[in-house]
């Protein structure tokens, strides 16, 4: 297929349509994770969690009522990734600026959360690419208080054990293991026989063919490339483009 039929714009928006039909069905939308003190989830070790590639999950914020009641009952949270070092110890400042700070719940009336989703890629310069296999981490080093949700080490990780490690698992099975037997060496041997043709000898004195260079355009080959080349450069940034859109389009329909 050469650079015209792929550039043709109808091509590259079945691949893009495919894209996103191929990766939607993919998805699983696993049940949501009440990020709050009173979740009953988080153990003596935390909550684990095992997930697949495509996979979402919704993060949500503590909830309450804008009454004089339940005023005083507000939670005030944040939802950091950070690497093991931090999940182990509570501590933000260990992770040597590698933190991630995805959602701060400081809107304790209003419906607030985030969708965390499992992509291998993504388009943004600071997003996470999930690799199967790996463990990821999440805390909340707030202790409840809008005074102390930005403090950095101890608070309800510490005290009611708020985080959160996501395993990425493969679903793929394993390939079977291949045994092969080998045969018996003969221990018997026997004499090696050269023999020679003379169609043989013939063959290998024949010279080898020549292939005539074809002719090439001298106004096309300047600089070193000629129109072809130009035209898949052009082609391939349009459709990086393109892609880029496509994967900004399928994490807009994911999360909404």
């Amino acid at each position: 297929m050469d650079w015209k039929h792929r550039c043709n714009p109808l091509i590259i928006l079945l691949w893009i349509f495919a894209i996103i039909v191929n990766t939607s069905s993919l998805a699983r939308t696993l049940s949501a994770i009440e990020w709050n003190q009173k979740n009953i989830g988080f153990g003596q070790n935390g909550m684990y969690l095992e997930a697949e590639i495509n996979d979402v999950i919704d993060i949500i914020c503590p909830h309450t009522n804008d009454t004089d009641e339940d005023r005083y009952k507000a939670q005030y949270h944040t939802f950091i990734q950070v690497p093991y070092v931090s999940y182990e110890s509570c501590n933000v400042t260990k992770a040597n600026k590698t933190e991630k700070f995805l959602l701060k719940c400081n809107r304790p009336f209003d419906e607030n959360k985030y969708t965390l989703l499992f992509q291998s890629w993504t388009p943004y310069p600071r997003g996470t690419r999930f690799v199967a296999g790996q463990s990821y981490y999440y805390i909340t080093t707030a202790n409840g208080s809008p005074d102390g949700i930005d403090q950095t080490e101890g608070g309800l990780c510490e005290t009611h054990n708020m985080r959160l490690e996501v395993h990425i698992i493969d679903p793929s099975p394993p390939m079977p293991r291949v045994t092969t037997t080998q045969r018996p060496k003969d221990t018997t041997t026997s004499p090696l026989v050269h023999t020679t043709t003379r169609k043989s000898v013939e063959r290998t004195k024949r010279p080898p063919p020549t292939v005539k260079p074809k002719p090439t355009d001298k106004i096309g080959n300047k600089n070193g490339y000629d129109k072809q080349t130009e035209t898949g450069s052009a082609c391939r940034y349009q459709m990086s483009s393109l892609l880029l859109l496509a994967s900004c389009l399928i994490a807009r329909v994911r999360w909404h």
